[in-house]
């Protein structure tokens, strides 16, 4: 659902890559471009810095286009572009709902949002909300489960100052489930402060199903 801190932890995952810092997650150093449908400009750039800041790295290979307005198909020649001078970039959509070519609950219109993705060449990671009903899945068509190789559910908990973040892999293609892994990130008035990892007795409430 909105608010569970989906965006913290993949702009996390963007400068890990980025910066080549495997503190959380191993990772081999490559280009990443982010992709904001969602937000302002100014909105994820003063986030991405406070992130920066906060996790004491400098991610030079990170790269942003922003298309608030913008509808992904006409963006895509752009991003191309982009993969053809380096093969080897990320690409990470925030979010799939803001692709923008069509009713999410039908199957021709996923499948085709599926294609856009995977014409780019490249590893892409791309956020997805969860329907009031089901937290379990992708809101609308099946086929967004069905094309990815690897999901990852979002669980979290807010208490002032802290965001405590579980995530677990729910499928998962040609490799083996990892366990679940915790993040936590705290925050002053200004924004995120820091970013550490947690463990499965800070966040108890996480273990009930609070949020997925």
């Amino acid at each position: 659902p909105p608010g569970v801190g989906k965006t913290y932890v993949i702009l996390t995952m963007a400068a890990c890559i980025a910066a080549g810092d495997s503190r959380f997650w191993i990772v081999e150093q490559r280009p990443v471009v982010f992709v904001n449908l969602e937000r302002s400009r100014a909105s994820v750039m003063y986030r991405m810095r406070r992130l920066s800041d906060a996790l004491g790295i400098n991610p030079a290979g990170l790269a942003f286009v922003h298309g608030r307005d913008v509808a992904f198909p006409q963006m895509l020649p752009k991003l191309r572009e982009i993969q053809r001078r380096a093969t080897q970039t990320v690409f990470i959509v925030d979010s799939l709902s803001r692709i923008g070519i069509g009713s999410l609950n039908k199957d021709d219109v996923a499948r085709e949002d599926m294609a856009m993705l995977n014409s780019l060449g490249s590893t892409w990671v791309a956020i997805g909300h969860t329907p009031r009903a089901d937290n379990d899945h992708i809101v609308g068509s099946m086929m967004f489960d069905a094309a990815a190789d690897l999901t990852v559910g979002v669980k979290s908990e807010q208490t002032p100052g802290r965001l405590a973040v579980a995530l677990q892999v729910t499928k998962a293609n040609d490799v083996a489930f990892p366990p679940k892994e915790y993040l936590r990130f705290s925050f002053d008035m200004d924004g995120v402060t820091s970013v550490s990892r947690g463990e499965s007795n800070d966040v108890p409430n996480l273990e009930l199903g609070s949020r997925l």
